[in-house]
């Protein structure tokens, strides 16, 4: 993935959904190691580890009280 910076938060679910959701966002480099889901918008983790399933770690984070799902992102 090309660089897109850094997050920081006082809600680690929060920061990992941030960062979950700006990686996917991104095309995937043409030299990556990713054989589908290059695209914008396509779940790189689950490209490339097919038993990865983000939205269960943030459902189950939230049922156990780690933080929300949900954020605002700001750009400085």
């Amino acid at each position: 993935m090309p660089d897109i910076g850094f997050l920081a938060s006082k809600d680690p679910l929060a920061l990992d959904k941030a960062c979950l959701d700006m990686v996917n966002a991104q095309s995937g480099c043409p030299d990556c190691q990713l054989e589908f889901g290059r695209e914008a918008g396509a779940d790189k983790f689950t490209a490339l580890w097919k038993w990865t399933r983000g939205d269960v770690t943030f459902t189950h984070g939230e049922a156990v009280g780690l933080g929300t799902s949900r954020y605002e992102l700001i750009r400085i």
